[in-house]
């Protein structure tokens, strides 16, 4: 025998012994493998908008703060303001009770209200992705007339924003 048909043979007699050892699949089943991804939106930590000291005859004041929000894509969405702990958009000094009003908007230097319904919420949010933070600004507002004769104190008020997802 020629040494090429050694090796042939010597090759061949190892495929059927690794033939031998492979196990014998009686029954094989399919196991499907899912995943749901939800409409789902998140906002990011709002810091305060704060006028900081205030005196009486400074004129209309206004500060802004801004935010991000993300959803997943495609998801449809509006973000809503409430009112605040006084339903009113008031901020209260806790010793004098004494209120200064004071508004939000979505633009700066407008009474383009920022509210929790109707035309006054954020609308037509389309999520591009839980990666992709969208910046979102809130305005507010006090009008000179509404803190002309405020009492000393510190005033405050606390306003919930929402991101909902519209179907």
């Amino acid at each position: 025998m020629t040494n090429f048909r050694k090796r042939l043979t010597a090759a061949a007699s190892g495929l059927v012994g690794l033939c031998l050892v492979l196990p014998n699949i009686v029954q094989s089943e399919p196991m499907d493998v899912t995943a749901t991804v939800d409409d789902t939106c998140r906002l990011s930590t709002i810091a305060d908008a704060a006028f900081g000291n205030i005196a009486p005859g400074g004129g209309d004041l206004e500060t802004s703060q801004t935010f991000t929000w993300s959803c997943t894509p495609g998801t449809g969405a509006e973000i809503r303001i409430d009112n605040g702990l006084n339903n009113d958009r008031t901020m209260e000094d806790t010793v004098s009770l004494d209120t200064i009003a004071y508004e939000l908007s979505k633009t700066t230097g407008s009474l383009d209200r920022w509210g929790d319904t109707g035309s006054e919420v954020l609308a037509g949010l389309s999520g591009g992705g839980m990666t992709t933070a969208t910046p979102v600004t809130v305005y507010a507002q006090i009008a000179d007339a509404a803190y002309e004769d405020a009492i000393p104190g510190d005033y405050a008020d606390t306003v919930t924003v929402s991101i909902v997802i519209i179907p």
